[in-house]
């Protein structure tokens, strides 16, 4: 008689958990389900604010915004591909080709078609400088990559490469990894310059 009470109660007791856990995996659920709507646009309210952060050029805050749509969609691949895109146009600016003309953003859009625009080595050049003195040393880069690219070991595209890679990475708010790669960027385009014409550095005096 005692064990078959026994069993009963177990039993029961046995009902209530299973009833209680499947309440709780169901409240779970629409939890998540009420949770979605509100995480979705928390998520795209950060990531608009990125993209505006990084069509003004400032790419660790842009990232910065990124990184907190990710913590509210951990899943979504937007996220990640705009926090690689931030990541990379540090070092490359034409990596912003395709995203100034989605947003709109006119400066870059310009700056890189008047790049575009020019095929000689020399134009080019002066391209760089002008972007130099206007203190936009990524478009500096572009410029003098595209002139190095079309002449090679050209002395005077070289050194504005050198310049601009310098300033590039001194010049903004970056990633230590991103100024380690534009300052080595720099030091391997002013030893090229020094190679395409030796007696053209020889003129100058050593540095003390």
């Amino acid at each position: 008689m005692k064990n078959s009470n026994l069993k009963k109660e177990t039993s029961r007791l046995l009902k209530r958990v299973l009833i209680t856990a499947g309440m709780v995996v169901v409240g779970f659920a629409l939890l998540i389900l009420l949770l979605t709507p509100l995480r979705n646009w928390g998520a795209r309210k950060y990531l608009n604010a990125g993209d505006q952060k990084l069509a003004n050029l400032e790419y660790v805050s842009a990232e910065i915004e990124y990184q907190k749509a990710g913590i509210l969609t951990p899943l979504s691949a937007d996220v990640r591909l705009k926090i690689d895109l931030a990541q990379n146009a540090e070092t490359d600016i034409t990596r912003l080709r395709d995203f100034s003309t989605i947003n709109d953003a006119r400066s870059t859009i310009n700056d890189l078609k008047a790049i575009d625009a020019q095929n000689d080595p020399m134009a080019l050049t002066k391209l760089s400088r002008t972007f130099i003195e206007r203190n936009q040393p990524q478009m500096a880069v572009a410029a003098s990559e595209k002139a190095t690219s079309l002449k090679e070991n050209y002395r005077d595209g070289l050194l504005y490469l050198a310049i601009a890679y310098d300033r590039a990475a001194r010049g903004g708010t970056i990633r230590k990894t991103s100024v380690d790669y534009l300052l080595s960027k720099s030091a391997e385009a002013l030893t090229a310059a020094h190679k395409s014409d030796p007696a053209y550095f020889a003129e100058f005096p050593a540095a003390k």
